[in-house]
């Protein structure tokens, strides 16, 4: 029987005769599933769906997406191509605004739900069009939109993720850049602790120019917003994997800036090349010797000119530390060890009434908990240590994220536990 009928000819058979488009009943049949959100994404994705889009509305475009509203900068001067990034990064933001301040004031801050979907709506579109996609907009937290009006027309759009969407430990935040209310670029910081790898993509039309200073201004605001001291780019950035950013020689654009291999050996022969460079201007770095270069992330640390701090813990370091004690503790089963993870903090920190909490305060308590398994002496901790670890492990899954940020940041007896569990101490 299913010969008789085309794909399409299935779906009018199927959905009826209401004026529905094929996909819209298709998308309305997968929220109805009774499976988890994730479950359902996937299972979604796993249909490979070609989907066309025929541009009818004129936002809808490159040309007239637009940030809000603010007074223009008129280009008179030369090019701002270099940058002294670590005073940038240390001038202080423009003041504050006020809650409820209309979009189009001078100042920075959270935006209102009612405020933030036209300027996520211009994100989308800006993206949409360019056939691209990040999560932290797919899953936005309407409730944690900020938007920074900075100098030479520069705008910096910042989203955090709804709490059901956020990554366990780490804070993955995104942004969209714009330059006299057009969107030019955008990217994401994901921030623990006082470091924040971070990813930037200046459109095409747009690269060139003041690029540096667009990726400078994204910087300050992750400083200043999110307390991130130590920045990290990924090799894929200037190189791994990526012929274009080989071709351009993206290297030298974070090198520029102040931004240094973490591998020492890499280290070396960046300060050869650049030095050859200083002295030979129509010298080119060759592609394999970019390509090696690519061998490793680069650092920019506003506490260390030059070098580099070897107490840094990488995120990674501490997530095989907790596999590993899965694995010998708990012969590899993961959700045994979060049940005693879950009752083992909840007794030790003096937790009461969990039950009660928010759905997504609970959820962020048990993820976090499996992080705190590994670390002896828990108990031992004052009653003022406890406190604030709860505070923020609930605040993980609380209505913004950039509290947890803050939370994590400050609680000195829990990094402490986090750099030692790293080490593997």
């Amino acid at each position: 029987m299913s010969d008789r009928f085309t794909t399409r000819q299935w779906f009018e058979l199927a959905r009826g005769a209401g004026r529905r488009s094929d996909l819209c009943w298709l998308v309305e049949r997968f929220e109805r599933l009774e499976a988890s959100p994730e479950l359902r994404e996937r299972a979604f994705d796993g249909l490979d769906l070609k989907v066309g889009w025929r541009l009818k509305d004129a936002g809808a475009s490159r040309t007239f997406a637009r940030f809000p509203k603010r007074r223009l900068f008129y280009q008179k001067d030369a090019l701002h191509r270099a940058v002294r990034l670590r005073e940038l990064m240390a001038r202080p933001l423009p003041a504050g605004r006020s809650r409820g301040a209309a979009a189009s004031s001078k100042g920075n801050g959270t935006l209102s739900v009612a405020e933030a979907r036209p300027l996520l709506d211009a994100c989308r579109v800006t993206l949409c069009v360019r056939r691209r996609e990040i999560d932290t907009l797919s899953y936005v937290n309407e409730h944690e939109v900020s938007l920074f009006r900075l100098e030479r027309g520069i705008d910096l759009a910042v989203f955090g993720m709804r709490p059901e969407r956020r990554l366990p430990i780490e804070s993955y935040i995104g942004f969209v850049l714009a330059r006299n209310r057009v969107p030019v670029g955008y990217g994401g910081g994901w921030v623990f602790c006082d470091r924040s790898e971070i990813g930037v993509n200046i459109f095409d039309e747009f690269r060139g120019g003041e690029s540096a200073l667009l990726f400078g201004q994204v910087l300050r605001v992750y400083h200043q917003y999110f307390g991130a001291r130590r920045f990290v780019v990924d090799p894929y950035q200037f190189g791994a994997g990526n012929t274009e950013a080989i071709r351009s020689g993206a290297f030298w654009f974070y090198d520029r800036l102040g931004f240094r291999p973490l591998d020492e050996k890499l280290r070396s022969l960046a300060d050869g090349e650049r030095a050859r460079i200083q002295q030979d201007r129509s010298y080119r770095s060759p592609a394999k010797v970019l390509r090696r270069l690519a061998r490793s992330k680069l650092v920019f640390d506003m506490d260390v000119d030059g070098g580099l701090d070897k107490s840094d813990v990488a995120l990674s370091d501490v997530g095989i530390a907790v596999t590993r004690w899965i694995g010998e503790r708990f012969d590899g089963d993961r959700q045994a060890a979060e049940r005693w993870a879950l009752r083992r903090a909840a007794s030790d920190l003096n937790v009461r009434g969990l039950a009660t909490w928010p759905s997504d305060e609970r959820a962020s308590f048990g993820r976090l908990s499996v992080l705190l398994g590994p670390i002896r002496r828990l108990s031992g901790w004052s009653d003022a240590e406890k406190k604030t670890l709860v505070a923020l492990m609930r605040a993980k899954g609380g209505v913004r994220e950039r509290s947890y940020v803050w939370k994590l940041r400050r609680h000195g007896r829990l990094r402490a536990a986090l750099a030692e569990l790293g080490h593997g101490r």
